[in-house]
């Protein structure tokens, strides 16, 4: 066991170098002239690989990294006969399918897409297939080749991919549920603002019994008048009011007086000195209250002459009047260092 694990070092130590090579070559190789990082020997690789398989060169370092990789972890499986076919058959077919899907173009400086390989396998797929069928022909080949060779399951990844994309449907459903929600909860809460805003704005209507209980006329506190309404006819119709109630108070006959009850002569006489009386409230005229003008005689309309047109009037103006004030208003301007003529 020691001598094996030494071994996969050395070999693992080989293949991760010749990857590095061999990536190195590839990326700074140009066939109209590149930087070449590896030397001649590197171009000469590169250009080799470039012209064979032309962009699925990049497949070279890829297996070599894999190999890398398969002898630091110190697999045991051997390489067989399968697995290198099946290489074969990764690189021919995908230089193929890049020759026809990159067809007029070139890479690294003037190589063809698909190589020199690429360029047969797939203008052979194009003569006997067409297009579509060599494409069809190509993916199935390779989707082959990647589950015989790798644990690569096709109905394994679908039902993956079908429960992803289930999963990211149902999140978007609930964000765009959830947005929605929030929108209209947003559209709610402006619509009662704006009725709460409408309704402070609108006038308040009081009715006279409403306003009995509400407002005291000790605080000062004022009835709404509306807009149509004329303050002075307010007052007016407040002042005529109040001269009913005194009418109607007036005319009411007074009920008889309840008779007086004799004075118990033992009852003695009060003792002379201060009275305490109740206070009384006297009614207090009302300042804003407004005295109609009586009437006297009968009622005559006035003029027809009113709508006549109003006589011409004639402004005259004096020349020499206007002469002194100009002359007045020049020498104030001098005297503030202005100059002018007016």
């Amino acid at each position: 066991m020691p001598e094996l694990g030494r071994r996969h070092e050395v070999l693992g130590i080989l293949t991760a170098s010749a990857t590095l090579l061999v990536g190195l070559a590839l990326w700074s190789y140009d066939a109209d002239g590149g930087e070449n990082w590896i030397g001649p020997v590197g171009e000469a690789l590169a250009g080799v690989l470039a012209t064979a398989f032309g962009i699925a060169a990049w497949l070279v370092p890829v297996e070599l990294a894999l190999g890398t990789a398969r002898l630091f972890t110190r697999t045991t499986g051997s390489l067989g006969i399968g697995r290198v076919a099946s290489t074969v058959v990764i690189v021919l077919i995908g230089c193929a399918m890049v020759h026809l899907a990159l067809t007029g173009q070139t890479v690294f400086g003037g190589h063809l897409p698909g190589g020199l390989l690429g360029e047969v396998m797939g203008e052979v797929l194009r003569s006997l297939l067409g297009v579509a069928g060599a494409y069809v022909v190509g993916t199935a080949i390779l989707l082959i080749t990647i589950v015989l060779r790798t644990p690569f399951s096709v109905i394994e990844s679908v039902r993956k991919s079908g429960l992803l994309s289930l999963a990211g449907a149902k999140r978007a459903r609930a964000w765009l549920r959830d947005a929605w929600a929030a929108w209209r909860e947003a559209k709610e809460l402006e619509r009662l603002e704006r009725e709460q805003a409408k309704a402070a704005a609108a006038p308040r209507i009081i009715s006279d019994s409403t306003l009995d209980e509400t407002v005291d006329p000790e605080d000062g506190v004022e009835p709404v008048i509306f807009a149509d309404a004329d303050p002075a006819d307010v007052e007016l119709e407040a002042s005529f009011a109040a001269d009913e109630d005194e009418e109607e108070e007036e005319e009411a006959p007074a009920p008889p007086p309840l008779p007086k009850k004799k004075a118990r002569a033992s009852r003695a006489k009060a003792p002379a000195g201060p009275t305490i009386v109740a206070p009384r409230e006297e009614a207090k005229a009302s300042a804003n209250r407004i005295r109609m003008p009586e009437v006297q005689g009968d009622f005559e309309l006035p003029p027809t002459d009113l709508f006549d047109a109003p006589p011409a009037q004639q402004i005259q103006i004096d020349a020499a009047a206007l002469r002194a004030n100009a002359a007045q208003l020049t020498e104030k301007l001098e005297a503030y260092r202005v100059k002018g003529r007016v």
